[in-house]
This record gives C-alpha cells, sequence and structure tokens, in this order.
C-alpha cells in the first residue's frame, strides 16, 4: 500500500484569486514549453547562486536604468524643463527606454520562470507572478496612454 505514493502528484496551490484561470491554463504549457531550456541551462553546472539571483539582479538593473532614468527622470524632464534641446532628448528617448523597459520585463518573465524550473520549484505559485502580471499589463495601459492624448497637446 505505500508504493502507491510515489504516483501521486501534489495539487497546485493558487495564492491569488487574480490569476487562476490563466494558471489552471497556462502552466503546465508554460512548464512543458520551458523544461528543455532549463535542462539545458542546468546541465551548465551554473551556480546556485548565480541561477537563484539572476533573475532579480537583472529585473533589478533593467527597472533602475531603463525604468528609473528613462520612464521617470526623462519623464520628468519632458514635465519640466523649458530647454528645448532637454526636451528634444527627452521626447526622443522616453518612449524608446520605457518600450525597452516592457520587453526585457517580458523577457524576465521567461527568465524568472527558467530559474524556477531549474532550482525545482512549481512556476506561478508565488505572488510575484501577481505582482509580475499585473506590472505587464499596467506598462500595457501606460504605453496605450499616448494615442489617447493624441489629440490634445495641453495634456
Amino acid at each position: 500500500a505505500g508504493d502507491d505514493k510515489k504516483d501521486v502528484v501534489a495539487p497546485s496551490r493558487l495564492n491569488s484569486t487574480a490569476t487562476p484561470l490563466f494558471t489552471l491554463a497556462a502552466a503546465e504549457a508554460v512548464y512543458e514549453a520551458l523544461k528543455p531550456q532549463a535542462e539545458y541551462f542546468a546541465s551548465l553546472g551554473l551556480p546556485e547562486p548565480l541561477v537563484h539571483w539572476g533573475h532579480p539582479g537583472n529585473m533589478a538593473v533593467v527597472l533602475l536604468a531603463m525604468g528609473g532614468y528613462g520612464a521617470g527622470y526623462l519623464g520628468w524632464q519632458i514635465r519640466t524643463t523649458s530647454d528645448s534641446a532637454v526636451l528634444a532628448k527627452a521626447k526622443d528617448m522616453h518612449p524608446k527606454l520605457s518600450a525597452g523597459m516592457f520587453f526585457f520585463f517580458a523577457l524576465g518573465a521567461v527568465g524568472g520562470c527558467l530559474s524556477l524550473i531549474m532550482q525545482g520549484k512549481p512556476i506561478f505559485e508565488s505572488a510575484h507572478v501577481t505582482t509580475g502580471l499585473a506590472g505587464l499589463g499596467l506598462l500595457s495601459v501606460q504605453a496605450v496612454l499616448p494615442a489617447l492624448f493624441g489629440s490634445n497637446a495641453s495634456l
């Protein structure tokens, strides 16, 4: 009777009501799609601290460099500067760095899933899934806003 337990699979836990449908529909498919890549990277013998802290480290760089400078500082320059050269540079770089931030955060989501698989942890069971998806959703809304305000130059 004790041998029957080895075939039992633990059910997935959901920590948020915001992601259960996505989680149930996508978790297994995402896991199966990323498993071969995770196995490849695991076979390289990367140091455990790199596997564990690589994703948060990379995302911190994206947040501070592209988000802090590109979205925050340059966005503030657009609103407050009276220098036409500074304004032109900020208006050119702000949307590019904001789009780059979204792109690298989306890639970071894949990297985070790979890291979890390599560590033998389940994906889509942490609160970070909710915050990460919410962050990407908010960045998507932010990307649409200029099109809505395009006809009103005073905004």
